[in-house]
């Protein structure tokens, strides 16, 4: 009874969100949180390094090098994302099967603890 209530406490709490869900479901809404934060990340790089540099682009280049500097901006935009994309559904999927396995050995756990009071 002890060993399942410790290990409930210790990792029960953190991955049972990831078991309420289907597989697909908890992946696609982790993935989705996932690139939310980083377009939020490369856009905070991005604009805090053209405030340091504008004066230099705004001085040196016309508006149809600017046009290409975004276009490329934008090409390594689409290239981190579906990198990052990758990568977080391996990750995610990694950890919904992780937290499936633990959940199925406390499951077992909790019916040994109760076949244990039944006799």
């Amino acid at each position: 009874m002890t060993a399942a209530a410790m290990e409930e406490n210790r990792s029960g709490k953190k991955k049972r969100p990831a078991t309420d869900y289907f597989p697909e479901d908890y992946v696609g809404i982790q993935t989705v949180k996932g690139l939310i934060g980083i377009t939020l990340v490369y856009g905070l790089i991005v604009g805090a390094w053209f405030v340091c540099t504008a004066d230099v682009w705004l001085a040196t280049y016309s508006y149809g090098d600017l046009i290409d500097l975004a276009k490329r901006f934008l090409i390594l935009y689409a290239v981190v994302m579906a990198v990052s994309a990758v990568i977080l559904i391996l990750v995610y999927s990694l950890r919904y099967y992780q937290a499936k396995s633990m959940a199925r050995e406390e499951e077992n756990k909790l019916r040994k603890v109760c076949r244990f009071y039944e006799k």
